[in-house]
């Protein structure tokens, strides 16, 4: 299984790193950023507040995980809010599965709250 690691080096730079558990003979490598986003990040990633590093961070780890370039941006912006804006300052390491379990979660809440949206506004007519 997969390993995102968080490392804040000393300038204060975040560099994102993914592990492959599963040959620990493989080299880590850098976790991709998105091109589109990094007008918005120009410094790359961040963590542990509310920024739009923060937000290129959770989209990369989401798009990552799921293996799609082009995540939901409710979907990211969610895991950023209940995820990335929590992680410590310091540094942090996730395990693929939290990741999936995070968006599998967040997923269910959507398609839950997008059937029952039609349904709350029926007594107002």
């Amino acid at each position: 299984m997969r390993r995102f690691v968080g490392v804040r080096l000393q300038d204060g730079t975040c560099r994102v790193y993914v592990e492959d558990d599963r040959d620990p003979s493989a080299p880590r490598r850098r976790l991709q950023s998105a091109k589109k986003l990094h007008a918005n990040a120009p410094s790359g990633f961040e963590w542990g507040n509310a920024s739009g590093a923060a937000a290129h961070l959770a989209r990369a780890l989401v798009a990552e995980t799921m293996g799609d370039p082009e995540p939901s941006p409710r979907l990211y912006l969610t895991f950023k809010a209940r995820w990335v804006s929590k992680m410590p300052r310091a540094g942090w390491a996730l395990e693929e599965w939290e990741v999936r379990r995070a968006i599998d979660q967040i997923e269910e809440e959507f398609a839950r709250r997008d059937r029952e949206a039609p349904h709350a506004h029926e007594g107002a007519k």
